[in-house]
């Protein structure tokens, strides 16, 4: 295996890196599941993911686009990118983006249930946050 773990924080060391595992839902609600999928791990930046698409839900594709493009920037995840003629930040899944359309979501999609995702409630994983603001990150 190639690579090596990420180390800016500490919870990211802990990581097994044998573990893998996929679960996928269908649209008719049909789930599937294989490797190693009942061990809890630290979702960081795949929250983009999941943000994004609850602004999509909520405000519609046109209000999301006027306030973060979706373009690929080509930068660094914790970038500071922004497309000079708009001021926008390229797309959902940087830093800048993902923090725009966080504050597009409705206060309801930031509380329980809301974070209940594929059957699975998310929860806060002990010192994942306190990581980041000594780590200089946050």
């Amino acid at each position: 295996m190639d690579g090596a773990l990420a180390d800016y924080l500490p919870a990211l060391t802990r990581a097994d890196p044998a573990h893998v595992g996929l679960a996928l839902v269908t649209a008719d609600g049909s789930r599937y599941a294989a490797g190693d999928v009942d061990v809890p791990f630290t979702i960081q930046s795949v929250s983009k993911a999941f943000t994004s698409g609850m602004a999509l839900d909520s405000r519609g594709a046109s209000a999301v686009e006027q306030r973060v493009g979706v373009e690929p920037s080509g930068e660094a995840f914790n970038s500071i990118s922004l497309d000079p003629g708009t001021g926008r930040p390229r797309n959902p899944m940087i830093n800048a983006g993902a923090i725009a359309v966080t504050g597009m979501l409705p206060d309801s999609a930031v509380q329980p249930p809301s974070w209940c995702l594929l059957g699975r409630m998310l929860g806060d994983q002990p010192g994942v946050a306190r990581g980041w603001r000594i780590g200089g990150h946050w």
